[in-house]
């Protein structure tokens, strides 16, 4: 679980080992994860959008609006746990869609790339 300043386990206890990594990474990308829950095979994360998309394409372009951040909060979620992240999805609301991110590799790249661009000194320490 996670909140303002710090890491926390399911169980409710500090992470401190992890937190530094973890760190890092807020210096870019603040925000919550809404949902995170655990499959055999891995994490899933689900963030809920409030955006109203209509078709097929409108979410997919919403959907494309959103990797860095879901990219980020992957990486972040595998510094801190030390378990891979099999999805991330989105859950838009109006109407009531989802939008699943299997390419959970190529979101944390991509949300690197960025964070590179920001602070190049800072990331992949």
């Amino acid at each position: 679980m996670f909140g303002r300043g710090g890491v926390t386990d399911t169980l409710g206890r500090s992470s401190d080992h992890k937190i530094a990594r973890l760190d890092e990474l807020i210096a870019v990308i603040e925000g919550f994860i809404d949902l995170l829950y655990e499959e055999e095979d891995g994490l899933v994360l689900v963030d809920y959008k409030t955006d109203a998309v209509g078709t097929t394409e409108e979410l997919e372009a919403r959907a494309g609006q959103y990797r860095v951040q879901m990219g980020g909060y992957a990486y972040s979620l595998m510094q801190a746990t030390g378990k891979p992240v099999k999805e991330a999805v989105l859950l838009f609301l109006e109407p009531k869609d989802e939008y699943v991110f299997t390419d959970v590799d190529e979101l944390v790249a991509e949300a690197k790339s960025a964070a590179e661009k920001v602070l190049p000194q800072s990331v992949g320490r």
